[in-house]
């Protein structure tokens, strides 16, 4: 008898372990999918939109992610700095959105951004974990002026 309980025991304990990996990576899947949409968004942008404050706080944070589900207390953030400057001489643009849809710019940025060559777009999706673990994925590109989106 006793050996029967030790064995249910033991499967019980490695079931709610294999749930919580589960848990955890669809979790992890909803995040990329989040990150993934806004990045499209932004490569379909032009320069002038990349590096502007406004843009992303009137229009591309406006749009809810279609898959936050699973993702609890879901903040996401995009910071735009210039890529090739001297540290500390432009200012870079910070805007996040919470679980609640309310946007807030941190940083408007400089209006230099958008003479620079290039700037560095970090978008981070951060979100509580059951168990109220905090959790944070993060995607980051580099736009170059005429690349993938265009001058103005």
């Amino acid at each position: 008898m006793g050996v029967v309980v030790l064995f249910f025991s033991g499967i019980f304990l490695m079931n709610s372990h294999v749930l919580a990996l589960v848990r955890g990576s669809v979790e992890s899947t909803a995040s990329s999918r989040v990150l993934q949409d806004r990045a499209e968004r932004l490569r379909g942008a032009t320069w002038t939109q990349v590096t502007d404050a406004t843009y992303h706080s009137g229009t591309l944070l406006q749009i809810p992610p279609d898959c936050t589900g699973p993702l609890r207390d879901l903040t996401e953030t995009i910071s735009v700095t210039a890529h090739l400057a001297t540290p500390g001489t432009i200012t870079p643009i910070t805007v996040s959105r919470n679980s609640q849809a309310t946007i807030a710019t941190t940083s408007p940025g400089s209006t230099q951004l958008v003479d620079e060559p290039s700037v560095r777009v970090d978008l981070t999706a951060s979100w509580v974990a059951k168990g109220g673990r905090p959790r944070m994925r993060q995607l980051s590109m580099i736009f170059g002026e005429g690349g993938i989106s265009g001058k103005r």
